[in-house]
């Protein structure tokens, strides 16, 4: 099992379905993963709330 933070929340401009940008701690690649919009909801709340806190 590998470490992995979020990158980037996006939607993928030609399937317009929602994308999470990962990026695996060990070796620093990148990993693209598309996801359903109930997904990509829920994560963004989390990164507002991550975020909020920071501040």
């Amino acid at each position: 099992m590998r470490q992995v933070e979020v990158k980037a929340l996006l939607v993928d401009p030609e399937e317009r379905t929602p994308l999470v940008i990962l990026n695996d701690l060990v070796s620093e690649m990148i990993i693209p993963i598309w996801i359903g919009n109930a997904e990509a909801t829920s994560i963004a709340i989390a990164m507002q709330k991550r975020n909020s806190h920071a501040l």
